[in-house]
């Protein structure tokens, strides 16, 4: 378990610095161990996680778009502070 949490600390460092595909490719590591996934069993995982993963993205990114007007309307003097 403590493994996991610093391989979980060094995702979110990693993440910091914008190493998108280093992050990717350690989060595809660890979840395929985690799970311990045959080949077989990859192959079916992935391509259900990618599309999980795509529409949390899409709705982080329309709650941000809906949120960030909100947010104006609260602070309208402080736009730097509030997005």
């Amino acid at each position: 378990m403590r493994a996991l949490g610093l391989a979980l600390l060094l995702v979110w460092g990693w993440a910091q610095e914008g190493r998108a595909e280093q992050l990717k490719s350690l989060r595809i590591a660890l979840i395929t161990e985690a799970l311990e996934l045959t080949p077989e069993e990859a192959q079916t995982f992935w391509p259900v996680y990618n599309a999980r993963e795509a529409a949390l993205q899409k709705h982080r990114e329309d709650s941000s778009a809906v949120s960030t007007p909100a947010r104006r309307k609260v602070h309208p003097r402080l736009p730097g502070l509030c997005g």
